[in-house]
């Protein structure tokens, strides 16, 4: 309050007030975080109070304009997670309630039981609220559901075919979503939320395929340096270069921070598309950027790591996997 009482003095407010005052604003948007994962949100509130604690009497007007632009930057990418964040609730929920719906229709009239057990569900759907919960009570719900089918005389006694019918049912209204695609702000690919659909479904699907991730090293060091804007502008460039030289067919998304991943059909030459990810990864970019009135050559490279999915396998510890890998290779969290 003592900040914002010093700019209604007729006199010209001082540094220490103007900093003062930004440091009011970067805690209330500190506290007041869109909501998303727990992990993201703690990032995002340590970057904001991070910028606030750089925002000193001694700064210049010039370090104030950065800091600035680089918590308008956060706030973007903040936004664009809990869109997806949120999305990914929504469907979510989508699939259970269609499962749920699709198995009432079987146990009509036919077992009080699984009416019963159905209603407890959907009780404890309605106080579920972590996303990571909502998909471990999908699974649970799954396993509920294929119980009271058993158990119910009907579901005995349909055929194999329109059990069959069912399923391909559920799983294709758990794929389809209403809502518009998740983009990446900075590249234009598709969010973290579209490549985790992607992996999922291909397990689902009983698919081969390899995944590739791509991580941008030194990107932390170059944002630190000169600017979130110009570690934009190389992460935007190693998107283009890697849309240009994977295989066709090949869906590349941005994972997290400096992470790309790339979902590559292996059909089998798994040994050839490692020797492809090599030649990728040895290769090295140049970008020439303006620093201070004067031109800096900034040299890029990748690190990569292979991830091969098949049936079965869980898409939770692939997404772990990943994410060991960024937080193992990046030097910082991302």
């Amino acid at each position: 309050m003592t900040a914002i009482l010093s700019f209604l003095k007729p006199e010209k407010p001082r540094t220490l007030d103007c900093v003062r005052f930004l440091r009011l604003l970067l805690q209330g948007m500190s506290l007041h975080a869109a909501e998303g994962r727990a992990e993201e949100v703690s990032r995002f509130r340590a970057e904001i109070d991070g910028v606030s604690e750089r925002l000193t009497a001694r700064s210049s007007s010039e370090e104030i304009l950065v800091e600035i632009g680089a918590v308008i930057q956060m706030l973007k990418e903040q936004k664009a997670r809990s869109d997806g964040f949120m999305n990914a609730h929504v469907r979510e929920r989508q699939a259970m309630l269609a499962m749920m719906s699709s198995t009432i229709a079987f146990l009509a009239t036919s077992s009080a039981v699984g009416v019963e057990q159905l209603q407890c569900i959907e009780k404890n759907l309605e106080t579920t609220a972590d996303i990571d919960d909502v998909r471990l009570f999908r699974v649970k719900l799954s396993e509920c559901l294929t119980v009271v089918r058993n158990e119910s005389v009907r579901v005995r006694d349909v055929s194999q075919n329109q059990i069959r019918q069912l399923k391909d049912d559920l799983d294709r209204a758990a794929r389809q979503s209403p809502l518009p695609r998740s983009l990446d702000p900075t590249t234009g690919l598709g969010s973290r939320s579209e490549a985790e659909q992607m992996i999922a479904s291909s397990i689902l699907d009983g698919k081969d395929a390899t995944l590739a991730l791509f991580l941008v090293d030194r990107i932390a060091a170059i944002n630190s340096r000169f600017g979130r804007k110009v570690g934009d502008e190389i992460l935007l460039t190693v998107a283009q270069r890697l849309a240009k030289q994977l295989p066709e067919a090949s869906p590349l998304f941005r994972w997290s921070g400096p992470a790309f991943i790339a979902a590559i059909d292996t059909r089998g030459a798994s040994q050839a598309v490692d020797r492809q990810i090599n030649q990728i990864t040895s290769e090295r970019l140049e970008k020439n950027i303006n620093a201070n009135g004067r031109t800096v050559m900034l040299p890029i490279s990748c690190s990569a790591v292979v991830q091969r999915i098949k049936p079965g396998d869980s898409a939770e510890a692939v997404f772990h996997t990943l994410d060991r890998f960024v937080a193992s290779h990046a030097g910082e969290p991302q």
